[in-house]
């Protein structure tokens, strides 16, 4: 019996997983940085020489991503992926969250593309 609800534990869960990566699947977006900072807030940015392509609304700026910190766990790895990416001239594939910090739009994932 144990057997069979750990099996249906981790059915049930790798379900959400696949849902919550069909989700981020239908907005992401291949970009190259041009550059990797932060500011003594925390908040730290990927810029950009060509303009992020999909919808940003409400945000103005699409050449800059913001990864905003307030003490999100992630947003520390997502800065040193995002870093990694730039040092060795490959491109991210990333999705901005929807909602912006100025006029720029928020990051809520990012992958270093091969």
């Amino acid at each position: 019996m144990t057997r069979i609800v750990k099996v249906l534990s981790m059915a049930a869960f790798l379900t959400v997983i696949g849902a919550g990566v069909r989700a981020f699947a239908g907005s992401n977006e291949t970009i190259t940085p041009t550059g990797v900072g932060c500011f003594e807030s925390g908040t730290c940015y990927i810029s950009l020489s060509v303009p992020l392509q999909q919808s940003i609304a409400p945000c103005t700026n699409p050449f800059q991503i913001r990864i905003v910190s307030n003490m999100q766990p992630g947003t520390d790895g997502m800065y040193k992926t995002a870093l990694a990416a730039f040092l060795a001239g490959k491109s991210l594939l990333v999705n901005p969250s929807g909602s912006c910090d100025g006029p720029f739009p928020r990051l809520a994932y990012l992958q270093i593309q091969p």
